[in-house]
């Protein structure tokens, strides 16, 4: 186990990468965001650690477990607007490629669908 201050700046650290990778789906740069949540899932068993550590009495004072447990709140409160980001991006794809896909068929003519038989079937003008 590190020690206190070693992992309240590991801490610290991990939730400015939280921030980042919000901040990165939030502008819907998924690059970024990946990268960022690689950096957090490789750090992740650390700062489980760290967690389980202060909550079962381990060497943090009170002020110390209750500022750990508001970096964690606020990480999970990061966690779930995150979500929500990816989840509206997610459905502003899906309404760009429904209008992408009636555009082509529109000017070409190509279609695309199941026949009664369930084989996929492409038609091009």
């Amino acid at each position: 186990m590190p020690d206190l201050t070693g992992a309240m700046e590991f801490v610290q650290r991990q939730l400015g990468i939280f921030r980042q990778q919000y901040e990165a789906v939030a502008r819907g740069d998924l690059v970024a965001a990946k990268s960022a949540g690689d950096q957090l899932l490789q750090s992740l068993p650390g700062l489980v650690q760290i967690v389980n550590h202060s909550r079962n009495g381990g060497q943090f004072s009170a002020s110390e477990r209750e500022s750990l447990e508001r970096i964690v709140a606020e990480i999970k409160t990061l966690l779930q607007d995150a979500n929500k980001c990816i989840l509206a991006k997610r459905q502003e794809l899906a309404e760009l490629l429904f209008e992408f896909r009636r555009g082509r068929q529109l000017l070409t003519g190509y279609r695309s669908g199941r026949d009664s038989g369930g084989r996929l079937f492409e038609v091009i003008g």
